[in-house]
């Protein structure tokens, strides 16, 4: 039911509580921008504000009781029967009445808009609200889930079945993020060989040399992983390349190419130190620890200048310094910065396998061949 307790005063902004409270705003107003009930100010499907219009409340000392209470009370404005929510649209139209925290402090704080949801024991609605925040990385688990759970590669009706009821996003959504079923699994292990080119086949034999302990490439090998629906058939490498020697020799030309590239970009780091650009506590990571640790540092650096924020040497050094969840958290808290422009402007830099290490290391785990 629409609580009708509550006004807002849209001419100077602010709540007006109580029957005389808005007994007397109705007054002084003579007729001119007259109180109008909250609850049609959040739910009006033309907004009667615009942004910047009120002064935003103040809610840097919040804490986690904070934001639930508020949370709760925002539902019981906003809901019509006792299925009680929170929308996306009731939380941004708050945030710019100057009433409550924008979307982003409160995914910083919680992970996602779903997860502050459930921390308030709402319910959920129609909407897949749970998958919003969702990045490439929260995509490819999910897959791998599911392929662990299903003992096979996971079809587009997998994925639809294991949607319905919100056990998993939409398919649309896959579609949305990885351009196809295909490529969503390519990314958990089951390759999809019918539309590989040339450079498909060497990244795939370098990378099953990787997970291998560098191992030659056998014929039984390359058999071992095809049955188990991990990569091409001897026969098709054959016939893509003439003899299993000369791709082998391509796939080792790859492999030094990788490693001359990690050579280069450590180097290069070092020189970043060496000019201050980045922390002299690196000085003397191992080589791994400096790809990750560095890798976050310029990512941090990059965003913050991507979107115009001012942010001294300290603040990107205590955000990159930050556990990689809490990394994002804090990014994501910044003005324009969304999960997808973090994970885009990772691979655009080289850095996102620097980054998120275990999504390599769960990649090349499929394609790890046990002896007997």
């Amino acid at each position: 039911m629409i609580n009708r307790e509550y006004y807002f005063d849209v001419q100077h902004g602010g709540l007006i509580i109580g029957a005389a409270a808005v007994e007397q705003a109705f007054e002084s107003s003579q007729g001119i921008d007259l109180p109008v009930g909250l609850s049609d100010m959040l739910l009006a499907k033309v907004p009667e504000y615009k942004n910047g219009d009120y002064v935003h409340y103040p809610v840097d000392d919040w804490d986690d009781t904070d934001y639930r209470m508020y949370g709760k009370w925002l539902a019981a404005l906003t809901s019509e029967d006792d299925h009680m929510t929170t929308s996306d649209k009731t939380i941004h139209r708050a945030y710019h009445l100057g009433i409550g925290p924008s979307r982003d402090r409160i995914v910083a704080r919680f992970g996602s808009v779903w997860q502050y949801r459930q921390s308030l024991g709402l319910e959920i609605g129609r909407t897949n609200y749970r998958f919003a925040d969702w990045g490439r990385i929260d995509y490819v688990t999910y897959a791998q889930s599911l392929a662990q759970e299903l003992g096979r590669r996971p079809t587009r009706n997998d994925y639809h079945a294991k949607s319905i009821g919100h056990g998993g996003p939409p398919v649309n959504a896959l579609y949305n993020v990885f351009g196809s079923i295909g490529e969503l699994n390519e990314l958990i292990g089951y390759p999809d060989v019918k539309k590989w080119d040339i450079a498909d086949y060497i990244q795939w034999g370098a990378d099953v040399k990787h997970a291998n302990d560098y191992a030659e490439l056998t014929q039984t090998l390359v058999a071992m992983l095809s049955k188990n629906d991990r990569g091409p058939s001897f026969r098709t490498l054959y016939n893509k390349f003439g003899s299993l020697i000369r791709y082998q020799g391509l796939v080792d030309i790859e492999l030094q190419n990788r490693q001359e590239q990690k050579l280069r970009k450590i180097k290069h780091y070092h020189k970043l130190i060496a000019d201050n650009q980045l922390p002299l506590a690196y000085r003397s990571l191992k080589e791994a620890d400096l790809l990750h640790m560095a890798g976050k540092y310029v990512l941090v650096n990059a965003l913050i200048r991507k979107h115009n924020h001012v942010a001294d040497s300290r603040t990107i050094t205590a955000i990159a310094d930050a556990d990689t969840n809490d990394m994002i958290r804090l990014l994501l808290a910044r003005r324009g910065v969304s999960r997808a422009d973090i994970e885009v402007t990772a691979v655009e830099m080289a850095i996102f396998d620097d980054i998120w290490p275990a999504y390599t290391k769960a990649r090349l785990d499929y394609l790890r061949v046990i002896e007997e």
